[in-house]
C-alpha cells in the first residue's frame, strides 16, 4: 500500500529538481505527462460497498467507470492523509 513513508522516499530523491508537482489521483493528468515531469500522485481512497481501494493502485479508472455503469448505488471517496501499508 502507498503511504507517507513511501512518499518521502520518492520525494527525497528529487532534491536536484527545483519544482515538484504533487496532486491526487483524481487529476486525470495523462500518465505520459506524469512520468515526463516526474509528478507525484497521491492515490484517492475509493470506498465501494465494503471494499476500499486506492485509485490507480488497486483500481484503474476504467474499472471505476465500469462500476458506475454496471452497479446500482454510489461509492464514496475519502481523503488520503495517511494510508496504512
Amino acid at each position: 500500500m502507498f503511504n507517507l513513508i513511501e512518499q518521502n522516499k520518492v520525494t527525497s530523491s528529487m532534491e536536484n529538481q527545483p519544482i515538484a508537482i504533487l496532486t491526487d489521483s483524481t487529476c486525470d493528468i495523462l500518465d505520459d505527462l506524469i512520468q515526463q515531469y516526474n509528478n507525484q500522485v497521491i492515490p484517492q481512497i475509493i470506498i465501494w460497498g465494503n471494499t476500499q481501494s486506492l485509485d490507480r493502485v488497486d483500481m484503474q479508472p476504467n474499472e471505476f467507470y465500469e462500476l458506475l455503469i454496471n452497479t446500482t448505488g454510489l461509492g464514496a471517496l475519502a481523503l488520503c492523509g495517511y494510508c496504512e501499508g
